[in-house]
């Protein structure tokens, strides 16, 4: 440090000296480079123990010696070491293409035929970016996902599909992504998506009507209802949905009863000021004059022969069945009914339902077949004669879009070759003609590969 003389006389000032000590670095880490039984290619990864390996590698592989080196190293000790995985020698990725997206598995080879799929979907995404929508990622060979909300193919915005899902240290651990031009919208949502349905419009079908005696009073924009000679304690129930004859393009949900003269709606009054109208209660439990239960044909467009035991009956609501209140809870239901008849009849295949997020009260339909992830599946009326036909009232005879239940990479299936919805192509992964060979293991440096 510089001083600062005060009298005269001889200062002493240290000068910090020019030579730095060495630093100590570890020399026991270890680097693998060579084939492995999956794991992303040509990039190194760090790993702490044989744990690792497998996690991220496969374990030990019959034609992989790196395996057996990385399971030596740490069996003698060693506590740090990096791997880089050279693919088979001519080894392809598995690949999926639609909507002008191309998805690559980062492991080449035939593993991820069929086993990785994506989903689309518009839950919570809004603004004015119609190219904006989730993104899924599934490894279905060890359960791996991967969620990726709100990504954009407008590549001026930070959250263009490229920049999130190519991140080596955030993105996707299992495909990157490439975009051909400007695509103007987001993908098709993966699955059945169904025509907007009410739950007034699903009660009334299924379990009839009640008009209700005396008549209410109701103001615009306000959630207050006063009846005159009602009986809302006994005639009404909480979540149950009405509709009143001064504005009949409009159902309401009962938020709230007060007494038999007082109760409230979940939303407000959407019409104008009314001293007087009558009311109309959907009812709360199926019901059916023959009998029947109701039910939904289940069966698949794309492949064009239906997989056993596809078409199967499909029994939603039994006779005297109490109906849900929300779309929610129709979705549930469907998805409780569906899921029962395939635990027994088709072992391994389940079906997710969910409210699409659209914002249209419309009931989205995702399955997962054995061998066949990007089905296409499709609902009509059951065939059994103790079944009356839901298909309709649910939206799923006339859906508003019909796409393959996933988008799958590498099952060969696509609009090319004549397969349903919107998945383009689908080109399996390779595994090569042998082990990496010399220049593959070098690599090449402007390409990331090998060394």
């Amino acid at each position: 440090m510089s001083i600062t003389p005060t009298y005269p006389g001889v200062y002493i000032q240290e000068l910090p000296s020019p030579v730095h000590a060495i630093a100590g670095v570890a020399t026991s880490i270890g680097a693998f480079v060579g084939y492995t039984a999956r794991g992303i290619d040509n990039r190194a990864e760090e790993i702490f123990s044989f744990g690792d390996f497998e996690r991220l590698f496969g374990g030990l592989a019959p034609d992989s010696e790196v395996s057996y080196a990385v399971q030596q190293f740490f069996g003698n000790g060693g506590t740090q070491a990096y791997v880089v995985r050279t693919p088979r020698h001519g080894a392809k990725p598995a690949q999926v293409v639609f909507n002008g997206l191309t998805f690559n598995a980062l492991s080449s080879g035939t593993w991820a035929d069929g086993q990785l799929v994506l989903d689309a979907d518009l839950n919570g995404v809004g603004g004015s970016d119609a190219t904006a929508f989730n993104l899924t990622v599934t490894n279905l060979v060890d359960g791996t996902v991967e969620t990726f909300p709100n990504v954009s193919l407008n590549n001026t915005l930070k959250n263009y599909i490229v920049a999130v899902v190519n991140d080596v240290d955030n993105g996707s651990q299992l495909v990157n992504v490439q975009v051909a031009g400007s695509p103007a919208s987001a993908p098709v949502v993966t699955g059945v998506v169904g025509a907007a349905v009410t739950i007034f419009g699903v009660d009334s079908t299924l379990g009839g009507t009640t008009a209700l005696g005396g008549t209410v009073a109701l103001t615009a924009n306000q959630t207050a209802v006063v009846g005159t000679g009602t009986t809302f304690l006994t005639a009404l129930q909480v979540g149950q949905w009405v509709e009143f004859a001064s504005d009949a393009t409009h159902q309401y949900q009962i938020g709230q009863i007060v007494d038999n003269l007082h109760m409230s709606l979940a939303t407000p009054f959407l019409g104008t000021t009314t001293g007087s109208t009558t009311v109309t209660a959907a009812n709360v439990v199926a019901t059916s004059a023959s009998g029947n239960d109701f039910g939904v044909l289940m069966s698949v467009t794309s492949p064009s022969t239906p997989p056993a035991p596809l078409p199967v009956n499909i029994r939603v609501f039994s006779n005297n069945s109490p109906l849900p209140q929300t779309v929610a809870g129709l979705a549930a239901q469907l998805q409780r009914a569906i899921n029962t008849v395939l635990a027994v009849q088709m072992p391994l295949a389940s079906v997710t339902c969910s409210v699409a997020g659209t914002g249209a009260n419309q009931v989205r339909v995702n399955a997962l077949l054995p061998n066949i992830p990007d089905a296409v599946i499709s609902f009509a009326a059951p065939t059994s004669p103790t079944l009356t036909d839901t298909s309709a009232v649910l939206g799923l005879s006339s859906p508003s879009t019909t796409n393959v239940a996933h988008y799958a990479l590498g099952t060969g299936n696509g609009t090319g070759t004549g397969w349903g919805g919107s998945q383009t192509s689908s080109t399996a992964g390779s595994d090569g003609t042998g082990l990496p060979a010399t220049a593959d293991l070098i690599g090449d440096q402007a390409l990331f590969t090998g060394l």
